[in-house]
């Protein structure tokens, strides 16, 4: 879907561009000489640095750089705060914004890892002054950057200033490399016209004098903050992005960024009406950043005065005119400075905006236009959907306005298994077995199911296995797994619990959630555990549905610190937690099982179950489909803007950074995506570049990197933009997820089909043809080795195929592959893969073989709880870590 690019059009015709390269090269050059020694490339002498605080040793390495040859060690500090340092005295400015940074490395990994701290000290007649300029986490030991913000705000007396790096514990060596201190790049005003900048001519956006026609793609950096506590240091000393960053999205094909912007970066709640010079380097360093590689952007107010707004907002914007007037004059300052700003390709007037009634933000957005229009009359603005109850499509009188609406379908999809919100399993795309999670108000509460009560009296923590419960209607679209109560004066206690999937014959289809409750921690976004996924506790709400009970979080658990628990219950008394809701396919079968323990129980006791959502009448079921895609992008808000002939343009639209695997199918629906804007000459954004919920990079800590990213998505959207056609994996068969990894202790072993003990004619569907790799292993006297021994593992979840010895050119490599989709199907663990060339021969016997982009030969598997060995050759999928087995060439040894 190859783009008539924005960053092709701005290089070609802007007669600025030259002279814009040049400033920025000058303007680099004169500030790069602040730091003497930057990266230790003088080889032995490493002056003039020094030691700050102490004694350390601080000496040139040669093997750990992060860029050149060399890079600084230091060992053995006296103390926290010790570490190299240079002097800076009469090298910085007054006034100027620097940002100053840092790459660090720790020397071996730590169980407890530190904080880096990046300093400043200064001295002057009123003392010593240390100032943090960036603090960071190191949790391993790949390279990371400190970086952040300092201003000298006078020089009058000062008799000191050094930069130095530490961290919070002297035992813990380090490398340092690459310091710089930079100014802001400088921004040069462009002798643009009207005709360069980006217009609305009918549906389309034009550019030029010939009004070629341009569709804008692209993505949104994050520099905001949806608390109002936060300074503006939010977004001056953010790790989301940074220059790199911005030719990172040019280099995937993609034209514009989206900037998600927050007020406090140009004005203070104490002195509004004040505009910041640090907030106006700001936002021309993006210009400037965007402009050099080629990049259009939409300036995107994401938290204006008030707050984020958004479903739910509750603040002053809406209530006090002084919030909207702030923001009209913040815009018109903006537009004022930027009004023949070819880069900047449109005005995002509010995110979301949430007030109580549409109205108010018509009657808003117009005033708004008008004063913007006083100062700048080229430039287009977005106007975005009501976020209100009666919010609907609406268009205003101005021919240069572009409408916008965000998508994230559906909900539970895009959002499962991200701890942000406790969101558990949400499905796979596409899907036609299951229908699309309608909205709230076209759904309702179904019937309940349980399994067979705990027992009476006292009982301590057991496993209870559950039955199997069958969905009868396609009405039912989901179901939430509960905690269940019945007439019992008794405390039942509840913990860990795993659902599981069986098809319309009671065959193991999936493991659809292994959870645990506990609260949700303050530091969320470390989890990672997918398995068991953690179900916080306060989402656990009650339901009564005849007579009532109490709910309480007890310290009293099965695991980790805390469960559950329903005492004095009378009649049906439950819990359920509507994130954990999961789609459900008519005529399959789901079973809850868990822990559950018990004190004093009576009448009819305390149990799991299921409460199934149903379709309200006259609702039609949605099968999870492109075509539910489109009609969801149509109703939505196009259909009626393309009847109006004006632009559309969706500014978020993003999906779950774990539904991007082969079986979930991100891809696939990122696909459709992009198809369907192509389509409908629709403009987009993707939501979001980094973070750890939808980013294209989802680290915690530090910028993104090459390392951070995920890969599959980038590779992907770069052959999607180019216009080649991507390889993307075909949807596995309905309904079978793989279960991940593990299971709850005491979870009952499901009966699974074993390949390797079954005739290869009586297994389907037939694999792709391979032209099966020489043989290593004579036909006549088959000989093995326990080294090299491949094993083959059947469990509950599916299987594993454990290979030590495998390989690949001249390296030798042990790896493990779990079953994916079907009983034909594996999955290469990407993290469990170790060179263990130094020890393997490469003449054993049972040594495995990797030929490049076409197959995988085992000479040796052994099959669990057998004295079977096999020979197996498996087609290798590319280009993705997939390997097929081929059965035909399945040999018993």
């Amino acid at each position: 879907m190859k783009q008539n690019h924005f960053n092709q059009w701005t290089r070609q015709n802007l007669i600025h561009y030259p002279l814009f390269c040049l400033l920025f090269l000058l303007n680099s050059a004169a500030w790069g000489g602040l730091v003497e020694n930057p990266g230790f490339e003088t080889a032995t002498d490493i002056a003039p640095w020094f030691v700050f605080g102490g004694s350390a040793d601080l000496s040139v390495d040669r093997e750990n750089q992060h860029s050149g040859s060399y890079s600084l060690r230091v060992e053995n500090r006296q103390d926290n705060y010790v570490g190299p340092a240079q002097d800076l005295l009469g090298k910085l400015e007054t006034g100027v914004n620097y940002t100053i940074s840092a790459w660090v490395k720790l020397k071996t990994a730590q169980e407890a890892p530190p904080y880096f701290k990046l300093n400043i000290k200064r001295e002057d007649n009123r003392g010593k002054q240390y100032i943090e300029v960036d603090r960071m986490l190191i949790q391993h030991t790949g390279w990371i950057k400190l970086s952040g913000p300092f201003q000298l705000d006078s020089q009058d007396n000062l008799k000191a200033l050094s930069l130095y790096i530490s961290n919070e514990d002297a035992s813990i060596d380090f490398y340092v490399d690459d310091i710089a201190i930079e100014a802001p790049p400088a921004y040069v005003p462009t002798t643009a016209t009207a005709t360069d900048i980006v217009r609305v001519q009918g549906r389309d956006l034009v550019i030029g004098k010939s009004a070629q026609k341009i569709q804008l793609l692209g993505i949104n950096f994050t520099a905001y903050s949806d608390d109002l506590k936060d300074s503006a240091d939010v977004v001056f000393k953010s790790k989301n992005y940074e220059e790199i960053d911005y030719q990172r999205v040019a280099d995937m094909g993609m034209n514009v960024v989206r900037l998600n912007m927050y007020y406090k970066v140009f004005e203070d709640d104490d002195k509004p009406f004040q505009y910041k010079q640090e907030g106006w380097e700001w936002l021309e360093k993006n210009i400037v950043w965007a402009r050099k590689y080629g990049l259009g952007l939409i300036l995107d107010m994401h938290a204006p005065q008030g707050g984020y707004q958004s479903w739910g907002y509750n603040g002053p914007f809406w209530k006090k005119t002084s919030y909207q007037q702030r923001l009209t004059a913040l815009w018109v300052a903006i537009a004022a400075r930027y009004r023949l700003e070819p880069t900047i390709v449109a005005y995002d007037l509010i995110n979301e905006p949430a007030p109580k009634k549409m109205a108010q933000w018509q009657s808003y957005a117009t005033q708004l236009i008008a004063a913007i229009r006083e100062v700048d009359s080229y430039h287009a603005m977005i106007i975005e959907e009501s976020f209100s109850d009666d919010g609907e499509p609406f268009v205003l009188d101005d021919n240069n306005l572009i409408y916008d609406f965000h998508l994230y379908e559906t909900w539970a999809y895009v959002n499962q298994l991200l701890y942000h919100q406790g969101r558990g399993d949400g499905g796979t795309y596409p899907d036609p077995g299951i229908s699309a999670f309608p909205y709230h108000s076209r759904q309702q509460d179904g019937d309940w199911v349980g399994n067979a009560s705990i027992p009476t009296g006292n009982s301590d923590w057991t496993y209870y296995e559950g039955q199997l419960h069958p969905i009868s209607s396609e009405r039912i679209f989901a179901a939430t797994p509960v905690f269940i109560s019945e007439k019992n004066s008794g405390k039942a206690y509840f913990d860990e619990f795993v659902v599981h999937e069986y098809d319309s014959d009671k065959r193991y289809v999936r493991q659809v959630i292994h959870a645990e409750i506990e609260p949700k921690p303050f530091d969320w976004y470390f989890l990672t555990s997918l398995n068991p996924f953690l179900s916080y506790a306060e989402e656990w709400k009650s339901r009564k549905l005849s007579g009532s009970g109490k709910r309480s979080v007890e310290t009293e658990a099965r695991v980790g610190e805390k469960s559950i628990a329903i005492s004095n219950a009378s009649g049906v008394y439950l819990l359920r937690n509507e994130k954990m809701m999961f789609p459900v396919k008519n005529g399959h079968f789901y079973q809850i099982s868990g822990w559950m323990k018990g004190e004093k129980i009576q009448g009819q006791g305390a149990k799991l179950g299921f409460e199934f959502k149903v379709l309200k009448d006259g609702v039609e079921r949605s099968p999870f489909t492109k075509q539910h895609l489109e009609e969801t992008l149509l109703n939505a808000g196009l259909s009626f803007y393309r009847e109006h002939n004006v632009p559309v343009n969706v500014g978020e639209f993003g999906i779950s950074v774990n539904a991007f695997t082969a079986e979930r199918g991100g891809i696939r629906q990122l696909n459709d995506w992009l198809d369907l804007f192509q389509q409908y000459g629709v403009h987009a954004q993707y939501y979001r570049y980094h973070g750890v919920n939808y980013g294209l990079h989802s680290n915690v800590i530090g910028f993104p990197t090459k390392e951070t990213g995920n890969q599959d998505v980038i590779d992907f959207l770069t052959q999607k933009l180019s216009g080649q056609e991507p390889v993307i994996l075909p949807a596995p068969p309905a309904g079978s997820l793989p279960a991940p990894s593990g299971a709850p202790e005491n979870t009952p072993q499901i009966p699974g089909q074993d390949i390797l003990s079954t005739e290869p004619e009586d297994l389907i569907p037939t694999p792709p043809d391979t032209e099966p790799p020489e043989r290593n292993v004579s036909d006549a006297t088959p000989i093995f080795s326990e080294t090299c021994m491949a094993a083959y593992t059947s469990h509950a979840n599916g299987a594993t195929l454990s290979i030590p010895c495998v390989a690949v050119a001249e390296q030798v490599y042990q790896v493990v592959l779990q079953e994916s989709f079907s009983p034909f199907i594996f999955l290469l663990d990407l993290l469990q893969i170790n060179d263990v060339t130094a020890s393997i021969s490469n003449t054993d016997p049972c040594l495995g073989r990797y030929f490049a982009d076409s197959s995988l030969y085992l000479p040796c598997v052994r099959q669990s709880n057998t004295q079977l060995i096999w020979e197996a050759y498996f087609a290798h999928l590319i280009p993705s870590a997939l390997f097929w087995i081929n059965l035909e060439q399945l040999t018993l040894r």
